[in-house]
């Protein structure tokens, strides 16, 4: 475990850690504002295109299907 430290204080482990820190942060407060604006519906993912007919067989939705793909795992 010493030679761990020992290594980590050589090659200055902290300013690296402390970038990647940073970024996952970053990251973080993106996601969260994405949410942010999807929540107020500014974007949706879920939209059917304008081309597209929302009656066609692949956009039906089931109401038990939810459930069995929460029960599965």
């Amino acid at each position: 475990m010493a030679i761990l430290l020992f290594l980590l204080a050589i090659f200055n482990a902290f300013n690296v850690i402390n970038r990647f820190i940073r970024m996952a942060e970053e990251l973080f407060g993106l996601l969260i504002a994405v949410l942010f604006i999807q929540e107020a519906g500014v974007v949706s993912e879920f939209r059917i295109a304008e081309a597209e007919d929302p009656k066609l067989e692949k956009y039906r939705q089931d109401p038990g299907a939810m459930v069995l793909d929460v029960f599965e795992a």
